[in-house]
């Protein structure tokens, strides 16, 4: 089974899989398009190799929010120094990418549950005045990323609860695949238990806690 063929089945374990479920009258259950949505989330974020069980403090919301927007493919929203010259006139040559102030706020508040402090921003992140403009060198400067990053693999939710105050827990398993050279076959390569928590508030689920850990393979 090549790279390309193991989405489809992912697709399908999915959608054929329903995680247990315990639902609470306090607050609507997330849909299947919601569930989709979150684990997607979720999986991106153990992509990103970044991990919570506090409150984010603001460097690391700023952090978190706009490697999500650069992983999550939301390039397409953001605005290049050789594509538009003049909105990066007067900017440092260094920052070579912009995206737009709504954008980022609006990630950071609706998947993080945070606000960005425009005075506490990450390192290399300059505020302009109508967006953020990043130093890509510099943010995957600091980056840790190895050959099983961008693995194929999938979140697996084995379980999803509605706490009586309306918190949604959601627990389960990531797993990456890799190729056999020897063999051809796609080999499980990579796992790792999880559990996150999220709260609804303006109708989005919000994320306050993940917690990951991951399990050696053989």
């Amino acid at each position: 089974m090549t790279k390309k063929a193991i989405f489809p089945l992912v697709l399908a374990i999915l959608l054929a899989v329903a995680p247990v479920q315990t639902v609470s009258a306090a607050q609507p259950s997330p849909d299947t398009r919601e569930v989709l949505h979150l684990r997607q989330t979720l999986f991106t974020l153990w992509q990103m190799g970044f991990s919570f069980s506090r409150p984010l403090d603001a460097h690391e919301l700023c952090d978190v929010t706009l490697r999500f927007l650069i992983r999550n493919q939301f390039m397409h929203s953001a605005a290049f120094r050789e594509d538009q010259p003049a909105r990066f006139a007067n900017i440092p040559e260094n920052y070579n990418v912009f995206f737009d102030k709504a954008l980022v706020e609006q990630i950071a508040r609706y998947v993080f549950n945070g606000w960005i402090d425009q005075n506490a921003l990450c390192p290399g992140v300059f505020l302009g005045a109508s967006g953020y403009y990043v130093d890509m060198e510099r943010l995957h400067r600091d980056i840790s990323i190895n050959d099983d990053t961008f693995l194929p693999g999938y979140a697996a939710v084995e379980s999803l609860q509605q706490q009586d105050d309306g918190t949604l827990i959601i627990s389960g398993k990531f797993r990456r695949f890799k190729l056999n050279e020897d063999s051809g076959k796609e080999i499980l390569w990579g796992a790792a238990p999880f559990m996150a928590r999220f709260v609804r508030e303006d109708g989005q689920w919000r994320l306050v806690s993940f917690i990951i850990t991951e399990e050696a393979m053989g």
